[in-house]
């Protein structure tokens, strides 16, 4: 009875050891992190494009430490003031 459960353990082991290799595969790709502050007009350019934005609308958050490097300064706004509603009123 206890080479059965032992057996049983094995083979769960050896199944997590599978399912945690996979795990750890899946994640946050490079492409969508942001990279380093742009600094020079070419940097900005490419960056606007990374984040499919236009270069008038790309404004990066500002270079104080914190980390966001070339992440775009989006909008503080609520979509859902921007919805329409039923009778093709905006909600408030």
């Amino acid at each position: 009875m206890a080479g059965r459960a032992l057996i049983k353990a094995d083979k769960w082991r050896k199944g997590y050891g599978l399912m945690v290799a996979s795990r750890a595969a899946s994640g946050v790709s490079k492409d969508v992190l942001p990279g380093p502050y742009p600094k020079t007009p070419e940097e900005r350019a490419a960056a606007a494009k990374k984040y499919n934005m236009m270069l008038e609308d790309y404004q990066p958050y500002p270079d104080d430490g914190r980390g966001y490097g070339d992440y775009p300064m989006l909008p503080n706004r609520s979509s859902r003031r921007e919805t329409p509603g039923i009778n093709g009123t905006t909600q408030t």
